[in-house]
């Protein structure tokens, strides 16, 4: 139990004062669990124990298992791994590290400050180790592709003493130099930089981040709280990015298209970067070639994740590669090839739409032809039914003049006082009066004006 509490101390870089804590005796009290009276009883593992007695226990311990490691290196060699790297206080060094078939070891670092960082400073370097270590272990050399490594690489050869140690690229550095080429291509670099600023402006204020907060636990699925920001030095990130980004998809749209953007007051010099972004995501042809470019990087990504492992996949290498040749070849980028595609799938597009708007045209003038013709039909109706109407009109006429004409009637005889007999001729005649209907009944008590009518 004290060597298993030792060991996690050490693998987890934790202070040896932490075992005076009080929460940690508790903790370890609760592992123990209680113990029968009368035997000996476990007592947590104390601070002395541990920087003492425990810790050369397992460095005797580790150093064993180091020296079988070294043995196995007699018989089947090892692969020397060296890299530089920074510390803290910014200090240069090179760390230096033998694998064989079983596990890495760590053997010493460097610091290379006050040196020279060329070819012949990195080769000297190396020769020095080989001398220390023997040449005879040493298989091969694994390195990055960088440009001094290389040169180094083939002085190395040329020396006979070393000739028989090749040179082995660091693939997880190959594919990181990989998705670097693809993202200098002019169309990746134009998606990468609006990705990288709708990302950026999202990030660093406050209320957009807020609210892709709030949205995102809207949707527990998408298993994702914020957006990713790339590194500078790790090309690998910028797909990571793009992936989340394309994961973001809707509620970003849904922010920017949302009444809280509109009506967030935006300082001057911010207004400008949210209309940018506004835009931006609102465009359809962007998120088509974020889904293209994430197609594209997802083959060295995908290799770069599996080999970047304390695991052997030397063999699984090519396998992991072979799906990669159909969009690369020789190493040779073929993604202009695609952009051709691309280019003549849309102008096959802008076709479509052409000829689907001409067909939309020819269906609208047939359907303009067909509400002309019946219109033009509705418009005779209407004139048919205005001579019917006309017509029954002139029939009711004539039936009004037929029914006035049977209204006619004959004056009466006018009663004159008796006088005697005069040459005078008699005024009483017989005369007709034309009345309209509706006066028929008022004008039947008269006929004449000034005539007494009996």
């Amino acid at each position: 139990m004290d060597n298993s509490c030792c060991e996690f101390f050490m693998d987890n870089a934790i202070p040896f004062n932490a075992a005076r804590s009080r929460s940690f005796k508790k903790f370890m009290l609760t592992c123990i669990g209680p113990q029968p009276v009368g035997s000996h009883p476990l007592v947590p593992t104390g601070y002395n124990p541990l920087r003492c007695r425990l810790l050369d226990r397992l460095n005797k311990t580790l150093v064993d298992e180091e020296q079988v490691i070294r043995d196995d290196w007699q018989v089947t060699g090892c692969t020397f791994i060296t890299d530089g790297t920074t510390n803290i206080c910014g200090r240069s060094l090179m760390n230096y590290i033998l694998v064989g078939q079983s596990k890495p070891v760590f053997v010493k670092c460097e610091d290379v400050s006050e040196g020279d960082k060329d070819s012949a400073a990195v080769v000297a370097g190396w020769k020095r180790f080989f001398i220390e270590w023997g040449v005879e272990k040493i298989t091969a050399i694994c390195t990055d592709s960088f440009a001094g490594n290389t040169s180094a690489a083939r002085m190395l050869r040329e020396d006979p003493e070393f000739a028989q140690i090749y040179w082995i690229p660091c693939t997880t550095h190959c594919m990181d130099l990989l998705m670097h080429d693809i993202g200098k291509k002019e169309w990746a670099d134009e998606i990468i930089t609006k990705a990288n600023k709708i990302v950026n402006f999202v990030r660093v204020h406050r209320w957009p981040r807020s609210q892709l907060r709030t949205q995102l636990s809207k949707y527990p699925d998408l298993k994702c709280t914020c957006l990713l920001r790339p590194a500078q030095t790790r090309f690998m990130t910028n797909y990571v990015m793009l992936q989340r980004l394309e994961v973001c998809e809707r509620v970003i749209v849904r922010i920017v298209t949302g009444h809280g953007w509109e009506a967030m007051p935006w300082r001057g010099d911010i207004r400008v970067k949210a209309y940018f972004v506004e835009e931006t995501v609102l465009d359809k042809a962007l998120w088509a070639d974020v889904k293209k470019l994430i197609a594209v990087m997802k083959g060295p990504y995908g290799v770069l994740r599996k080999v970047d492992k304390d695991v052997h996949c030397l063999s699984r290498i090519y396998d992991m590669a072979y799906p990669i040749e159909s969009t690369y070849s020789f190493g040779t980028l073929v993604i202009d090839q695609l952009i051709v595609d691309e280019e003549e799938g849309n102008r096959n597009a802008e076709d479509e739409e052409e000829e689907e708007l001409q067909d939309e045209d020819e269906d609208d003038k047939e359907e303009g032809q067909e509400e002309e013709e019946v219109e033009e039909e509705e418009e005779e109706e209407e004139e048919e039914e205005g001579e019917e109407e006309e017509e029954e009109a002139d029939e009711e006429e004539e039936e009004d003049d037929d029914d006035e004409d049977s209204w006619s009637f004959a004056a009466p005889q006018l009663v004159t006082e008796q006088h005697e007999p005069s040459l005078a001729p008699s005024r009483s005649k017989s005369c007709t009066v034309q009345l309209s209907p509706g006066n028929r009944l008022r004008h039947r008590a008269y006929a004449f004006r000034g005539r007494n009518v009996t």
